[in-house]
């Protein structure tokens, strides 16, 4: 799960603080990836669910999704993945979690994400009922 971003100057964000600075909900920045023992990965973000397939060497982890192929590279020492974007320089750094603490994290993300969506609603009917007036 995604536990860190280090901007392209360097800087060190955790996911909240990064979503702050970034001026959004830290739900929209946490992404999390599962392994199975078959080659099978499984990708969450945003409360979106995407599957495909990776590879290991011991080092380098290379994903495989429709559209996408992001290969992260793995910190033995650290237990750490960490994936630089090309684009923006970005690099996200993901740590293992158990799978009760990946449950509880996704559990979470989603209460947050329901929360934002009534915030949004409450604020398009509150927009809309004004311009009725």
């Amino acid at each position: 799960m995604s536990t860190a971003y280090i901007t392209a100057d360097g800087k060190s964000y955790n996911t909240a603080d990064y979503a702050a600075a970034n001026g959004v909900e830290e739900s929209t920045v946490i992404v999390s990836y599962t392994f199975d023992k078959e080659g099978k990965a499984t990708c969450t973000a945003v409360g979106a669910t995407v599957e495909g397939t990776y590879t290991f060497d011991g080092k380098t982890l290379q994903t495989k999704f429709t559209g996408s192929e992001p290969a992260f590279e793995y910190d033995a020492e650290k237990d750490l993945l960490s994936n630089k974007d090309a684009t923006t320089g970005i690099t996200s750094v993901m740590s293992r979690m158990t799978e009760t603490e990946t449950t509880a994290a996704a559990e979470d993300n989603a209460e947050a994400e329901t929360e934002a969506n009534a915030e949004n609603n409450a604020d398009g009917e509150a927009e809309a009922e004004a311009n009725e007036e």
